[in-house]
């Protein structure tokens, strides 16, 4: 990413969660350097198994999804428990100023509707992980076409269940 497409995501990332204008400050500060690697720590904070429930016209969902070595496994079940579709992805993180980005790619259905579809292009956003709870950020970064979305996922307890 380009420095300044760096420092336009830092300061929209500020703006949009200090509440604070650009009038209000009158130094513009420098974006911090760019650690493109990720960090040990950030990448045990993913590993595990999240889960969260949503509910559409067709009915209430849990999704589940594992983070294991740069690999996920997502699992949709129905509000009886039957699996609904399973997807499997890779994914890799780093760090862009003071966020963290995470990335997916090569993710393939491997269960359920549209069975063996795939799609090997990158879809990334911003995360960051509080405790037990996962935060997906999606449409907040400068090449993202699609709407400001929120993802809330609580770590399972029980990552036996389904």
């Amino acid at each position: 990413m380009p420095q300044f497409h760096q420092f336009r995501l830092v300061l929209l990332i500020t703006l949009a969660f200090s509440g604070v204008s650009i009038a209000q400050d009158e130094s513009v500060p420098t974006p911090p350097a760019r650690d493109a690697s990720p960090t040990p720590q950030a990448d045990q904070d993913i590993e595990g198994v999240w889960e969260r429930t949503i509910k559409t016209e067709e009915g209430k969902f849990r999704i589940v999804k594992e983070h294991n070595q740069h690999r996920t496994r997502l699992r949709v079940f129905d509000s009886s428990g039957k699996l609904v579709q399973e997807k499997t992805s890779r994914y890799d993180t780093e760090t862009s100023g003071s966020v963290r980005i995470f990335t997916f790619f090569d993710s393939r259905i491997v269960a359920g509707k549209n069975l063996g579809a795939m799609d090997s292009g990158e879809k990334s956003y911003i995360y960051r992980v509080d405790g037990d709870k996962f935060f997906e950020v999606h449409g907040m970064l400068l090449t993202d076409r699609v709407p400001v979305s929120v993802l809330v996922w609580k770590r399972m307890s029980d990552p036996q269940s389904p």
